[in-house]
């Protein structure tokens, strides 16, 4: 095998592999950021909507994709009323009550709280994907011969 067939492989795996193992640290940096400058509060679902749109990829592979909006209305800790629209995981009703963090300075900067374990579980599920992928471009440059284990 040439040495750019070989390195293609390894920018592609080993891009995603370190984008799986790196992608939970930022996010919690930032998550962490947040949090300790802001404060916390227990908002709820006054609206809530699905916007579907159907998507074409580069080899003309089409889909359509949901995604799930809710809008939070909280009270911050000094008393003033706020709401603002919120990309969310899954869909929720109205009614329904949610645990957030908000940056005071700008009560619009909103994320949803997040247990240790949240961050638990993405991190290892993030150690996982890097190893899958390690393991897998390490498999696919063994087979072209790009790799002697012997």
């Amino acid at each position: 095998m040439d040495a750019e067939g070989a390195w293609i492989v390894w920018l592609i795996f080993g891009g995603v592999a370190l984008f799986a193992l790196l992608f939970t640290p930022v996010d919690w940096i930032v998550y962490q950021r947040l949090a300790s400058r802001g404060g916390q509060a227990a908002a709820e679902v006054v609206d809530a909507d699905t916007e579907e749109s159907y998507t074409i990829d580069r080899n003309g592979v089409g889909g359509y994709e949901t995604e799930h909006y809710v809008k939070l209305r909280f009270t911050t800790s000094d008393e003033r009323l706020f709401g603002v629209r919120l990309r969310v995981p899954k869909a929720l009703t109205p009614g329904t009550g949610m645990p957030i963090i908000y940056d005071p300075d700008d009560p619009t900067r909103v994320r949803i709280f997040r247990s240790r374990g949240y961050w638990v579980r993405n991190a290892i599920s993030g150690a996982f994907g890097f190893v899958v992928f390690a393991i897998i471009g390490g498999a696919i440059l063994w087979g072209m011969g790009a790799i002697d284990l012997g």
